[in-house]
């Protein structure tokens, strides 16, 4: 469902929320989010620069836009969601890719070419969001890790990225311009390889 835009898309997913009641933020589509269109933008760009193959990965994947957008080959994405009705909605509008109901925790012995982690980490506590990339990082072979960094307030949390990954070897190599997030705070998207 990648090439399906706009109001379209959100008609799709509004009939599908009345079967199956997922969270209605997710019914505004990807392509209605700058950030998330920067997402898709600026990994595809990264990754046809990378040498390596491997599985992109997106933990907190929603009904799957981001993923599905993103120009690798299907059987090589993976989504995970907390959420069973998420999860759900997304095997329906994206059927030719994988996902399932997870987080962290489940994504282990991988070789990730991209791991994204986006709209949901400021609301977790530091020390789990530390605990959280260093099992994956230690678990699996990433090269490279995309998360968006927001501010407080209005947000619960806002990470230190940078420092977060130094400790794990990896290091900054694009930052996003600014996009307006709740509250007119800045969001910032930030790419992080080994």
């Amino acid at each position: 469902m990648g090439y399906i835009r706009g109001a379209f898309r959100e008609r799709i997913y509004r009939w599908l929320h009345a079967r199956i009641p997922f969270d209605p933020w997710h019914i505004t589509p990807v392509d209605k989010r700058d950030y998330g269109m920067g997402v898709i933008r600026h990994v595809n760009q990264r990754l046809k620069e990378l040498p390596v193959r491997g599985k992109v990965i997106e933990i907190g994947c929603g009904l799957g836009d981001i993923l599905a957008d993103i120009a690798w080959p299907s059987t090589e994405k993976f989504g995970y969601d907390l959420s069973e009705s998420c999860v759900r909605a997304a095997r329906i509008v994206h059927p030719g890719l994988h996902f399932q109901k997870g987080s962290f925790e489940d994504v282990s012995g991988q070789d990730i070419s991209c791991l994204i982690a986006v709209d949901f980490l400021h609301a977790i506590e530091p020390q789990k969001v530390k605990r959280y990339f260093q099992e994956i990082v230690s678990d699996n072979r990433i090269k490279m890790i995309v998360v968006d960094r927001v501010f407080s307030p209005p947000y619960r949390y806002s990470h230190d990225y940078e420092d977060l990954f130094r400790a794990f070897g990896y290091h900054c190599v694009f930052r996003s311009r600014a996009y307006v997030a709740w509250g007119g705070t800045p969001r910032y998207l930030m790419f992080f390889e080994a």
